[in-house]
């Protein structure tokens, strides 16, 4: 049982057979535990315990389970807010024009905000934009197995939390 897929267009991996071949997961994988599923119908409310089980072939410790899915939260919810800010990004570079009339100004804005929302090929600045694949790609390497994170994989989850605070400083400084 895995939380919420984000919404994207899907992806498949190279080695993928058409139509026989799952696209990539967007979301993490739920911790084995007892759930609770709530359902209210016309005011009347039902409610259900189960139970998910971990694969009993799979001997990685719980510690490192848990481990694994925090990791992979993190970037699963990096994702979602990388998403909502390039949502916002564009918006805000759509708006710019209607709000500012000086043209240096206005090109100085907008390309700030580009920036933010992509850097191009070739430059190493981090974007939004980048921050969203490497979530992506750090959460799709640590779902892809039910090993013990890395602690190469510890450190890119940590790198691109912070990357992420300092974007959203550079982004709340410009919408100001």
């Amino acid at each position: 049982m895995k939380y919420l897929p984000l919404n994207v267009s899907p992806s498949y991996p190279i080695s993928a057979n058409y139509m026989n071949t799952a696209p990539d997961q967007t979301a993490p994988w739920v911790m084995p535990g007892t759930y609770t599923v709530t359902l209210t119908v016309d005011g009347k409310v039902y409610s259900q315990t189960f139970t998910i089980k971990m694969d009993p072939r799979i001997k990685t410790s719980t510690a490192n389970l848990q481990l694994q899915h925090d990791l992979s939260y993190q970037c699963y919810m990096g994702r979602k807010e990388c998403m909502s800010i390039l949502d916002d990004i564009r918006l805000f570079r759509s708006n710019l024009k209607n709000q500012i009339s000086n043209v240096d100004e206005l090109n100085k804005k907008d390309k700030l905000a580009r920036e933010l929302e992509n850097t191009p090929q070739g430059n190493s600045e981090p974007s939004f934009g980048r921050l969203n694949g490497g979530f992506a790609s750090v959460f799709g390497a640590l779902q892809d197995s039910d090993t013990p994170p890395t602690t190469q994989m510890i450190n890119a989850v940590k790198e691109l939390n912070q990357q992420m605070i300092v974007l959203k400083k550079k982004w709340d400084e410009l919408k100001k």
